[in-house]
C-alpha cells in the first residue's frame, strides 16, 4: 500500500500535507506534533513541519509498511500555511471531531 503526500514549500519553510483521517488511520500520537504544524479544519488536513513533525507521519507509515510519495509543491510567495491556527491547542476538538460526521457548523 502507499499514499502520497504533497510537500507545500515557501522561501522560509515547508510542511507536509496530510489528512486527518491518514493520521488517525496510522493512529498518529498528535501530542507529539509542535506548535509550528497548522491545520485546516475545514479541508481536514493537517500541515506538518518538516523538520520534525513531518518525520511523526513518515515513521508511522514506515512502521505500518506503508510506502509515501512525497510531491513537493513550491511558492515563491508567503504561503498561505502560515496564516492558519497551530495544530497544538485546537487539534483537541478539531482533529478528534473530524471522526464524527459534519455538523453543519463544521462547514
Amino acid at each position: 500500500m502507499s499514499i502520497i503526500l504533497n510537500y507545500v514549500t515557501d522561501p522560509g519553510h515547508g510542511w507536509l500535507a496530510v489528512p486527518f483521517d491518514t493520521l488517525r488511520g496510522l493512529k498518529v500520537d498528535v501530542t507529539k506534533v509542535t506548535a509550528f504544524s497548522y491545520m485546516n479544519r475545514r479541508e481536514g488536513m493537517a500541515y506538518l513541519e518538516e523538520d520534525c513533525d513531518a518525520g511523526i507521519i513518515l515513521d508511522a507509515a514506515r512502521e505500518a509498511g506503508i510506502d509515501v510519495k512525497i510531491v513537493t509543491v513550491h511558492t515563491n510567495n508567503y504561503s498561505p500555511i502560515r496564516n492558519l491556527p497551530s495544530f497544538v491547542g485546537v487539534y483537541e476538538a478539531d482533529y478528534r471531531a473530524k471522526s464524527r460526521r459534519p455538523r453543519a457548523c463544521d462547514l
